[in-house]
């Protein structure tokens, strides 16, 4: 059945009204923004947030309605769709791998945006293999899913986010730092992993505290807990898996985090030297290139248009 055209597009100034009313929480009823990390409201999404609101370096705060981080986009209902080309959205991510929309299929997107695709295998979770392990088989993986990407499993040991997707975060942070592709929605699957880690990577790099980075991390727990459920349920219901426990899958814990950060600094100093060609004189590991590879031309355009 062909869709219904859209009524027309909201006035800019109207877009922190609407805000008000589909995210969880506003910051004060004058402005209308949402409070930082507050999940939008869509019959079709689990854990979409808007980055803006957070206090970044020197007292500035990160600009709303510029990015926004997301599970996938392939249920949205459409007053979802509505609202996305309300917000003006340009551009989607998708880090999902081939599989995975094959699976789920592909996203829907607003009138008007482009898709790019940066397939990232890390978080493409195998829940079979994992409801045969138990919890804290299901943690080790997960943590060496974040950082180490070894010994965890002889058929299904992840390569891990710090080191083995260099070109696609540098691929991904080149495009935030271009404002032609803004308003954008970068996503994974649960928007929990792939862009649980990018979106931390890009709230370090403009200032914001570490424990708050890892709060908007943690908020991912709560937000798709519904949308899991019935994978754990169903496996729960399989005798062969009894024993098992994809809990630490279908979450997010302080640990997974913390494990690419250590690694981050272990290897690079600083989350700004991992974003350059810098590395650490003792960091004992090869790796696949220096870093994300970003020049201090790009690492300004993301400073100059995402903080006010």
């Amino acid at each position: 059945m062909k869709r219904k055209a859209p009524p027309r597009r909201l006035p800019v100034f109207l877009l922190p009204a609407l805000a008000c009313l589909v995210f969880s929480g506003c910051e004060n009823a004058v402005s209308g923004q949402p409070a930082a990390g507050s999940a939008f409201t869509m019959s079709g999404l689990f854990n979409f947030r808007d980055m803006g609101g957070y206090e970044a370096a020197e007292g500035r705060i990160i600009r709303h309605n510029l990015i926004y981080r997301s599970d996938e986009l392939t249920g949205l209902s459409d007053p979802d769709i509505r609202i996305l080309e309300w917000m003006g959205i340009k551009t989607v991510v998708d880090f999902r791998t081939p599989s995975e929309k094959a699976s789920n299929g592909p996203d829907i997107l607003p009138k008007g945006a482009r898709l790019v695709e940066i397939p990232i295998a890390a978080g493409d979770l195998n829940y079979t293999a994992a409801a045969a392990r138990n919890t804290e088989g299901n943690t080790a993986y997960m943590i060496s899913l974040y950082s180490s990407g070894a010994g965890v499993g002889p058929n299904d040991s992840p390569t891990n986010l710090v080191e083995h997707y260099l070109a696609e975060y540098g691929q991904f942070f080149r495009i935030l730092a271009d404002p032609a592709n803004l308003p954008l929605v970068f996503h994974c699957s649960a928007g929990k992993d792939r862009t649980g880690y990018a979106a931390a990577l890009f709230l370090r790099l403009l200032g914001v505290n570490g424990e708050i980075v890892m709060q908007d991390y943690l908020l991912s727990a709560a937000n798709v807990a519904d949308k899991y459920e019935p994978i754990v349920k169903a496996l729960k219901n399989i005798p062969m898996f009894a024993n098992g426990d994809i809990g630490p899958l279908t979450t997010v814990k302080r640990e997974y985090l913390e494990a690419s950060i250590n690694r981050i600094e272990t290897g690079w100093d600083t989350v700004e030297n991992y974003f350059t060609n810098k590395k650490s004189p003792s960091y004992p590991y090869a790796v696949i290139q220096a870093g994300l590879a970003l020049n201090a031309r790009e690492l300004g355009a993301l400073r100059s248009i995402y903080i006010k």
